[in-house]
Parts: structure tokens; sequence; C-alpha cells
């Protein structure tokens, strides 16, 4: 429940809809409508344009909003920030507001979970699948919002953006992180320990030190993938056994999962018992999830689509997870034509990867682990203060916290 210095007001009270159309066919950066961003770039949310008749778009200026009608109901929203002018497609909806509201006050109110619930009752139709439902500009000019007085909206605002800049900036760290991740591991796998090698010889995966050897995935563990029991028989399921699928192979140590088989359900299927310190990639999945790896925490089973890899004596787990998660282009580059590339344990197996003595394999593996657990400790950081500021932000625009002017006098 909002203050009782803060006022009730409908959106057409401070806000008219724009319908300037961009005729002559002026060549202006078309933009898109998302959940997560808002306003961006069309280029960056497709990385191309894909806008092809510009005479027919509708033009956006700094600092006025846009939504998406079939789209608002789950937050399509936003104000038009980065750049001076642009082009929203003739399906969207632009619009400005005069200046009884803090316009960065306002994106963060019309963005936040609590008006985007509102979005989605007011939505009309939608398909079969209940999906783009349309609220109408006559339908969201009418919705009321709860408004404080003009200068507690600015330092919202203000208390607001600076959380989102912390959170950059986090991120900046956290990207910075992974670019010191991928290089190290690059000169790790193929110059080895810095200092240490001074002869190399060129093999088939590049440059490696002379007293490294190559060898094939096969030749240096064992491979095997899982199996599905059947879903139709309720006794082969809901067991004490953790079964493992690709989604949750995400690059971490596996220590729980979310389906369980019985031990019946593992003795009528391909489904095997696994140990821990087993290394699985994952050979199929869709989006990102083909050719990441993860090392089981546990004892468990996994499903067709996982393949298990065993290393040799000698052959150091971690050491393969780094050399895979560094192979993961290479790796998403294998498989077999059709709806997707689906690797398989003859592929995988086909992969060269380099081959230090365990000595060096731990030395590379202590460095590389540092350099995980920095970035882990950044994520955990990152994900506390996005939690710190969506409670902040619920807060402050519902006036369950309040942030007023210093009126002490001089």
């Amino acid at each position: 429940m909002a203050a009782e210095e803060w006022s009730s007001r409908k959106v057409r009270d401070f806000a008219v809809r724009c319908k300037t159309i961009n005729v002559d066919g002026t060549l202006l950066p078309p933009l898109s409508i998302t959940k997560g961003r808002g306003v961006v770039l069309q280029s960056e949310k497709y990385k191309k344009q894909i806008a092809t008749d510009l005479r027919k778009y509708v033009v956006a200026r700094r600092d006025q909003f846009a939504f998406d009608p079939m789209s608002l109901y789950y937050g399509a929203i936003g104000r038009v920030a980065s750049i001076e002018i642009g082009l929203v497609s003739p399906d969207y909806v632009v619009f400005d507001v005069d200046d009884t509201v803090d316009k960065t006050y306002l994106n963060y109110l019309l963005r936040s979970p609590e008006q985007v619930a509102v979005y989605e009752t007011v939505a009309e139709t939608g398909n079969s699948f209940g999906k783009r439902r349309r609220v109408y500009w006559s339908v969201f000019e009418d919705l009321e919002v709860s408004l404080p007085p003009r200068e507690e909206q600015r330092m919202i605002a203000t208390i607001l953006s600076s959380m989102d800049a912390t959170i950059e900036a986090a991120q900046a760290v956290i990207d910075q992180l992974h670019v010191v991740r991928k290089s190290t591991t690059a000169e790790l796998l193929t110059r080895g320990l810095p200092g240490r090698h001074t002869l190399f010889k060129q093999t088939e995966i590049g440059e490696v030190p002379e007293e490294w050897n190559v060898r094939a995935l096969r030749g240096v563990a064992a491979l095997s993938s899982g199996g599905t029991p059947s879903r139709d028989r309720p006794e082969y399921w809901n067991g004490d056994i953790p079964w493992v699928k690709t989604g949750e192979i995400d690059y971490g140590v596996i220590t729980e999962v979310e389906e369980m088989i019985s031990h019946a359900g593992l003795e009528h299927s391909s489904a095997k018992m696994l140990a821990p310190g087993t290394l699985l990639m994952a050979m199929y999945g869709q989006g990102v999830t083909r050719g990441r790896v993860a090392i089981l925490g546990i004892h468990a089973a996994v499903n067709q689509a996982c393949l298990a890899i065993t290393p040799s004596a000698g052959i150091s787990t971690r050491f393969l997870f780094h050399v895979f998660m560094h192979k993961y282009d290479e790796l998403r580059a294998l498989g077999h034509e059709g709806a997707q590339k689906n690797l398989n344990a003859t592929l995988v197996g086909d992969v060269s990867v380099p081959m230090p003595s365990g000595e060096e394999q731990a030395s590379i593996v202590a460095i590389l682990d540092d350099v995980r657990v920095r970035i882990e400790q950044e994520v955990l950081f990152q994900d506390g203060l996005v939690s710190l500021k969506s409670a902040l932000s619920s807060a402050l625009l519902t006036g369950e916290l309040r942030v007023r002017p210093d009126e002490r006098k001089s």
C-alpha cells in the first residue's frame, strides 16, 4: 500500500502516445523491447538488424517509452536511453510523459514485478498456448499508478540507479575474470607451467612442451553413456538413486539432482551407477547445454544423453574438466547433422588432449581452480546485490520504505 502523501494517477494524466511514422525511410537504428533489459538496439538482441521496410516504423526518441502490446504482460516495456533517436515496430506503442514524473523513476515503476502483475490481469485473448496476449494502449493509459512527490521520485531513481551501476561493475569484473580464465587456460594447456619448459614440439593440437604426450581421449579414459528407465513403470522411479540429466551439467560439481530412480529402474535399463569423481559431458541439449561438462560429487546414474568419462590411473579428472571447458567451442562444432549436432562417445573419444605429468597436471588444476573460485565468489557477490536491489526496489516503489528530502533548515 502506498504512503499517504502519494497520489493515485491514471497513466493518461501524465502520458501521451506518440505516432510519428518514419515515412521518408530515414536510416535510423531499429530498436527491440525485451523483458530483461527494456528497450535495446535490435542488433544487440538478434546480433543483426532484422527490420526491413523502415518507412513503416515508428520513431522513438531518447527518454520516451515503448512497449510491445503482445508481450507487455511479461514485462516488455522500457525507456529509450541508449540513443537519441531510433525506430520501433509499427506494432509497438511509443509514448512520452510530462515533467510531473521523473522518467528514470517511472522506468523502474513500469518494469517492476508488481506492475507487470497488473499487465497480466488486463492482457486480453492470446493463442492456444496462452501466449501473445495483448494490452491495448486504451487499456494501458487507463491504468492507475501510485506516485510519490516529484523529489521523492528522483531520490528513489538515484538509489536504484546506483544499485544498477554497482551490479554492472560487478558484472564487468566477472567478464574480465572469464577473459583471464580463458587466456590462462590456453597458456597452461599449451605451454605448461610458466618457466618450466624450454623445448616444444608440434602436435595435432599445436605446439606443446617436448615431454608432454598428446592422446585421443579414448586412450586415457573409459567412456560410457547412461539410460532412462521406462516412464510407464512407476516402480522404476522415485527411489533413492540420483539420476542426472544434461540440463544439470553446468560446469560445477553435481551433488543434487531433480529426479531419483529405484534399484529396479537401474536394473531394467541401460542406466549405470557411477562413482563420485566421474566427469560428465552433455552430448545432447538445446541452447548452450551440449558440450558442457561437470563432475559427479555423489554416486549417481545418468541418462543416455550424458557421456560418463572415467580417467585412467595418473590422469586427473579435474585436469580433463578444465581441458574440456577450454574445448567447448571445438566440441560444439562436432556432431551429426540434423535438427541439432549431437555428440557421441566416438566423436568425443577422438578428441586429442594434452598429457602433462601427474605433478604438472595437479599444479595446472590448482591455478585454474583458483581462478574459478574467484569467479564464483564474484558471482555470489553479484547475486547478493541483485537480491538486495530487488527487495529495495519493491519497498521503495510501493512506499513501504520512504526516502524524504532533507527538510532541515540551516
